[in-house]
């Protein structure tokens, strides 16, 4: 983000969109990878806008931050994709 900030002066938007879905059910699924969907779907969304919102304060006048989710958040996931869903 700073090296988009560096390059073109400003940094105004950032979109969270990852998502990973691992295929098992909540008995298949491990402690391991359970922290990886979670680090991988949630985490990476809170640190990318943390750092972004870090950039936007300095400069003085905001900026956006649009968050794209799922369905499965609402709905509930498909089969075999609980740590996609949460």
């Amino acid at each position: 983000m700073r090296r988009i900030r560096d390059r073109h002066g400003r940094f105004d938007i950032l979109v969270n969109n990852a998502g990973v879905l691992l295929s098992k059910t909540i008995f298949e699924t491990t402690p391991d990878e359970w922290d990886d969907i979670l680090r991988s779907n949630m985490t990476s969304a809170f640190v990318c806008s943390k750092a972004a919102l870090e950039i936007f304060r300095a400069q003085g006048d905001g900026g956006r931050i649009i968050m794209i989710g799922s369905l499965a958040g609402q709905r509930g996931a498909p089969a075999g994709a609980v740590g996609y869903g949460a």
